[in-house]
């Protein structure tokens, strides 16, 4: 909705008396599928950087730019579409996606899948969007694999 013209300046009028403790646990419980895997510490310093960001003169507006941004890049058509740029990666390529994510839809995964040229996917029913924080290990060991397995892969081109 942010991406809407004029969505921002009344989200932030309808928002106004939030606090940064609530600005900051509506955007956790909007990227994480599980927000109470968030340490206190990790609280603490996302709410100080939203109160930080609270007080730039240019965050309403670089918050809309993006949103647009964002939509723009999925939705603008050609060669600039970022599904035709992703057919165009030869690079081995990990995919991750969270079974609770409320801002890029699991089902967005076989597509996904069939752009990129060398893709690994990686499903974590129990994940929100920012898969790599709520599951570390797991997302740590599936990139280790895609590294050794373009590794022998590498090898054995490099031995042919």
């Amino acid at each position: 909705m942010l991406a809407v013209p004029g969505a921002t300046a009344l989200f932030g009028r309808l928002t106004r008396h939030w606090t940064a403790q609530r600005r900051t646990s509506e955007v956790l419980a909007l990227c994480y599928g599980d927000p109470s895997r968030v340490t206190e510490e990790g609280y603490a310093a996302a709410v100080a950087e939203y109160e930080h960001r609270l007080t730039q003169p240019h965050f309403w507006d670089a918050l809309a730019r993006s949103a647009r941004g964002l939509v723009g890049a999925y939705t603008m058509g050609g060669q600039q579409s970022l599904w035709r740029q992703a057919e165009r990666v030869l690079a081995p390529t990990l995919l991750i996606y969270g079974g609770r994510d409320l801002l890029v839809s699991p089902r967005r995964a076989g597509r996904a899948s069939a752009a990129f040229r060398d893709s690994r996917l990686l499903t974590l029913p129990d994940a929100g969007h920012v898969a790599m924080m709520e599951y570390p290990q797991a997302v740590a060991g599936a990139f280790r694999e895609l590294l050794a397995e373009t590794d022998r892969t590498f090898e054995t081109l490099r031995g042919a």
